[in-house]
């Protein structure tokens, strides 16, 4: 992912247009045992 922007920051001083805007790395999620819940905001404590 790192290279993909650093092409896109080079293309982008060199003048060139930026294609595709978006990019999505193609790996997976992994959801590992250290992942909290969400943190508790304070319009979900009220309700």
């Amino acid at each position: 992912m790192g290279v993909a922007a650093g092409h896109m920051v080079l293309d982008a001083i060199a003048g060139k247009s930026i294609e595709p805007a978006f990019v999505r790395p193609d790996t997976p999620l992994i959801l590992r045992e250290t992942t909290a819940p969400p943190a508790a905001t304070a319009a979900s404590a009220q309700a």
